[in-house]
């Protein structure tokens, strides 16, 4: 996989990293409009494998595989129980050990608009392997912040 940087990734390349992560983030991120179409290729090309995710934030944790995540989100469009989804990295941290990576992410995210004043926060971790060139996202665990949990400012 080829970045926006029009270069091939590294090995230990936190840019890399802060691109795929970007992209996948946009990637999730919808508006409500006739002409969109949430395309489950394009966001399991992120994963290597089935990719895990984990809503960690409701009282037992929510537990996807990358097509069973986005099956659940296109039921809820259809549904019309949300009809905007936006979410964006506001900082990170990565760490890399050899061939594998783990990312910090503090993210924001809304349901109603792209520019709301006040989204809703929170933390992901973020595991990757690099695998034929490129890093690919076994998995991921986030949590929303409460008012029992806050992020640092």
């Amino acid at each position: 996989m080829e970045g926006k940087l029009n270069k091939p990734f590294q090995v230990m390349d936190t840019t890399a990293l802060d691109i795929i992560t970007s992209d996948f983030y946009r990637a999730l991120s919808f508006r409500n409009h006739p002409d969109y179409e949430l395309n489950a290729t394009d966001i399991e090309a992120f994963f290597y494998g089935d990719g895990f995710m984990i809503d960690n934030g409701f009282k037992e944790p929510v537990i996807y595989t990358a097509e069973s995540y986005l099956k659940n989100i296109i039921s809820l469009v259809a549904d019309r129980e949300i009809e905007n989804y936006m979410r964006r990295e506001l900082s990170a941290r990565t760490e890399f050990f050899g061939k594998i990576a783990h990312r910090t992410s503090v993210y924001e995210y809304s349901f109603d608009d792209h520019q709301l004043p006040n989204p809703t926060r929170g933390i992901a971790y973020i595991q990757f392997v690099w695998v034929d060139g490129n890093w690919k996202i076994v998995s991921m665990i986030w949590a929303d912040e409460n008012e029992e949990r806050r992020i640092e400012a």
